[in-house]
């Protein structure tokens, strides 16, 4: 995890820990991804009780260290429509788990990367090759952005998810060949 600070609200806000600065989190990764599946959960909870919410399956998603977070959410969540991963960074280390977990929850996960970030393109692609097929999308971004501003240069990275998971739900195959586009 970078030392940049990450905030998320109510368990990650208990305790005695800081929750804001530089070293809020640093060498306390784990604990930061327990707090925001925590947080996330609690919330998904309370909107599930609105009547604006009942049956509603969620777009999980993250960008670049949360990627963790957003797979750990899945797990915790069974039914989530599908996984939105933009500029996702997972360890070296946790690559191989992260694919097979994915694999195994076999939920349609779309990957935004951009040309800036190569390690997150190769994760993408490693994703698209040890997943089943059409289970991963892998798209590179068309504007110019690193991380989170992808979403402020790419405006058209939520209709291509929500093109692609049509496609999928009107049971069109993704063949392993077309697993990646570029747009």
């Amino acid at each position: 995890m970078s030392r940049n600070a990450t905030v998320t609200t109510g368990a990650a806000a208990s305790g005695n820990a800081p929750v804001f600065g530089v070293d809020a989190w640093f060498m306390r990764e784990a604990e930061l991804t327990t707090r925001t599946v925590a947080d996330a959960n609690g919330i998904l909870d309370r909107l599930a009780k609105r009547p604006a919410f009942t049956g509603v399956r969620w777009v999980i998603g993250a960008v670049g260290e949360r990627a963790d977070v957003a797979l750990r959410l899945l797990e915790s969540r069974r039914g989530a429509h599908a996984m939105l991963l933009v500029a996702p960074h997972v360890p070296l280390v946790a690559i191989a788990d992260y694919r097979a977990r994915l694999r195994t929850l076999g939920t349609p996960t779309f990957v935004q990367v951009a040309p800036e970030e190569p390690e997150a393109l190769e994760f993408g692609d490693l994703l698209a090759h040890d997943t089943a097929p059409g289970q991963v999308r892998v798209a590179d971004a068309s504007g110019p952005g690193r991380g989170l501003r992808l979403l402020d240069t790419d405006a058209r990275i939520l209709p291509r998810l929500m093109g692609w998971l049509g496609e999928r739900t009107a049971g069109s195959q993704i063949g392993r060949a077309s697993c990646r586009e570029r747009v």
